[in-house]
């Protein structure tokens, strides 16, 4: 077996490595944020009917505002680190 054949296959590995260790916060967050939600919501709409209506608008408008600040937080993050950690990175060079 050539060096070329067993650095591809090295590559090959690596790729299939960073792709196993995305998928378990993929799966995390898309459990997570739904059970959040529902467990907000049950908790607003527990409460009496004359302030349910102002404790519900109240939550849409915070999971809004929590939802920019944390896309503008992110956008943050990635320009001071460059982007350096958030993204996978290959070598396609064989």
């Amino acid at each position: 077996m050539s060096k070329k054949s067993r650095r591809r296959r090295g590559n090959a590995r690596a790729r299939r490595q960073q792709g196993k260790s995305l998928a378990i916060p993929i799966v995390v967050i898309s459990i997570a944020g739904p059970v959040v939600d529902v467990t907000g919501r049950m908790t607003a709409l527990g409460a009496p009917r004359d302030i349910r209506t102002r404790l519900m608008s109240l939550y849409i408008v915070l999971m809004f505002l929590g939802g920019g600040a944390g896309s503008w937080a992110g956008t943050i993050a990635y320009e001071l680190l460059c982007g350096v950690g958030s993204r996978v990175q290959f070598d396609y060079s064989a």
